[in-house]
């Protein structure tokens, strides 16, 4: 990228924030390569309890302003009053919600970074604000707010998928102005595939928060039927309880149907526990009611296990060569798994082949993405 810019992140959450998730990471490994190649980055975020007001972080600056539910106004009139003029590019990111930053300032330095539209899952969550009836105003906001940006606003825009590219367009986004960048991941991939130490009997991973968006309660019910079948079987669980009351069912059910003998929780684990998780499982599951990319997936492959997930989006785009359900429902998840277990050959197939794509989903080449697209629209 020729010559030194200065770059802008408005967000609703920095990397050092408890609820930082993969969209944070993404951006300040992004961030974080603009600070090595010599330019400057500042996070303008909300705060959040026991948080400094201002720090460092890789090079980034981290500025926090507030932390109520309008701290976008906070962030959005302290870029105005502070960084507007010197700003080069301002990167507006949308989490549910975005700022209104471009309103007041250059729209043609101005991009878009949204890694998923909410959609269904306003109407699908359990917790605030996901419950009646601040979900459905939630949901109304989004679909105004995208509108809005995408016929007046006419940025450009950055997402992860061509899902998300789908939802934009329908939204008002002009698809020529909207850049797909590949996802990241700073996992190390297996040397090779066959050293692999697999368990020996067939095993299941799920890994994610269990919350009603992700489905868990639909893989043990379908591993309950899979195991009927082919008792040499376990299911792993790990993730954390999201508090929407999914963890309980699926406790209830479990006891229900005895399944201890061949189910296993661990909660939270470490990186280290999660790469073992994944190398020693055969098949990773994922059956989320949408994602913006379904980074689990691309993890789980560079580990040399194979996915099968639910046919929605995002899923189909981190999924390309794993296996997709014939219909999103614990039917379809029982014979997309039974597939797997019964074709060695067409599980080898799946391995290698995911294994191989996943290997091109680094950060270095997200970086290289994102700079081409700015790059290209600078000279416009």
């Amino acid at each position: 990228m020729s010559g030194s810019k200065n770059y802008v992140f408005i967000s609703w959450k920095d990397i050092k924030n408890p609820k930082a998730g993969g969209s944070e990471i993404v951006h300040q490994e992004i961030s974080k390569r603009l600070v090595r190649d010599g330019h400057k980055v500042t996070h303008l975020v909300p705060g959040f309890v026991g948080a400094a007001a201002s720090e460092e972080v890789d090079g980034v600056k981290i500025i926090r302003l507030g932390s109520s539910l309008f701290s976008f106004w906070n962030t959005t009139f302290y870029y105005r009053r502070h960084l507007r003029d010197t700003t080069d590019i301002l990167v507006d990111v949308f989490n549910c919600f975005g700022s209104f930053a471009w309103i007041i300032g250059a729209r043609e330095k101005t991009v878009f970074f949204i890694h998923h539209v909410q959609g269904r899952i306003w109407l699908y969550q359990t917790v605030f604000p996901f419950i009646p009836p601040f979900n459905l105003v939630g949901w109304l906001l989004e679909v105004l707010q995208l509108h809005v940006t995408g016929y007046f606003g006419k940025l450009r825009a950055i997402t992860v998928s061509a899902s998300t590219k789908r939802d934009l367009i329908r939204r008002g986004f002009a698809g020529k102005d909207i850049h797909v960048i590949r996802q990241g991941s700073d996992i190390p991939h297996v040397e090779n595939l066959v050293s692999l130490q697999k368990e020996e009997v067939f095993t299941v991973l799920f890994f994610g928060r269990l919350v009603r968006m992700k489905n868990p309660l639909v893989v043990l019910k379908a591993f309950k039927k899979f195991h009927q079948k082919h008792p040499q079987s376990q299911l792993w669980i790990a993730g954390s309880d999201g508090a929407d009351g999914t963890f309980e069912k699926m406790y209830t059910y479990l006891k229900k149907h005895n399944l201890y003998h061949c189910t296993q929780f661990f909660g939270r684990v470490s990186q280290e526990q999660k790469l073992d998780l994944m190398k020693k499982a055969h098949v990773i599951t994922v059956t989320s009611v949408k994602e913006g990319w379904g980074l689990i997936v691309t993890e789980a492959n560079s580990q040399g296990t194979p996915a099968v997930t639910f046919n929605v989006p995002g899923l189909r785009d981190s999924n390309k060569y794993g296996l997709l359900t014939k219909t999103n429902s614990v039917t379809g998840l029982v014979e997309a798994l039974e597939e797997v277990y019964l074709d060695k050959r067409r599980y080898v197939e799946l391995q290698h082949n995911s294994y191989l794509d996943s290997k091109q989903y680094v950060f270095e080449n997200s970086y290289e993405d994102f700079v081409r697209f700015v790059e290209a629209d600078s000279k416009r």
